[in-house]
């Protein structure tokens, strides 16, 4: 019995190793999620979605992908926000937070999915991954359908060949 339960903890020990590894890349390679953090630490989370909105304009409609750090300060002046908060890109000071934020976010659905993963209430989930994504009355049928889907027990995945790469009309 002891052998089993010190194999499982260094595999569990190991596993988080791992996830703790990828969580590190994840704050490393992805710039803006520093400036999100920033952002959130000054404005608060109200002011999220307008550099979110600004930066994905500016880095997936314009394909503004040579040089991050200046399509993050674009994207504040866009939303209106301080430019000085591009200097988180080369802080610490939130690779905690975004840390927690991360697990927080992932352990409910797992490290086997990609991104988005939406949380509404207890269910959390990867997807739904539409293109071109739809809006009005027709987005909210597709949420309505995925939070069926997603809350039924025993569910756990709905997926096919993409035909076509992402549209953003």
């Amino acid at each position: 019995m002891l052998r089993l339960e010190l194999a499982a903890g260094r595999r569990e020990e190991r596993l988080l190793e791992r996830v703790d590894a990828v969580a590190a890349l994840h704050v490393r390679d992805r710039l803006e999620e520093e400036q999100l953090a920033a952002v959130e630490d000054k404005y608060g989370n109200e002011m999220l979605e307008p550099f979110y909105s600004a930066f994905g304009q500016r880095f997936h409609v314009g394909g503004q992908r040579d040089d991050q750090l200046e399509t993050a300060r674009h994207a504040l002046l866009d939303a209106g926000l301080d430019e000085s908060l591009i200097d988180a890109a080369a802080s610490e000071e939130f690779d905690e937070d975004l840390k927690l934020s991360h697990f927080a976010g992932m352990n409910p659905v797992g490290f086997d999915v990609g991104t988005p993963v939406i949380h509404v209430g207890d269910i959390a989930f990867f997807g739904p991954v539409v293109t071109p994504a739809p809006t009005g009355e027709a987005a909210g049928t597709l949420f309505d359908g995925v939070i069926a889907v997603a809350s039924t027990p025993g569910f756990y995945e709905l997926k096919r060949t993409r035909s076509e790469g992402p549209s953003f009309q």
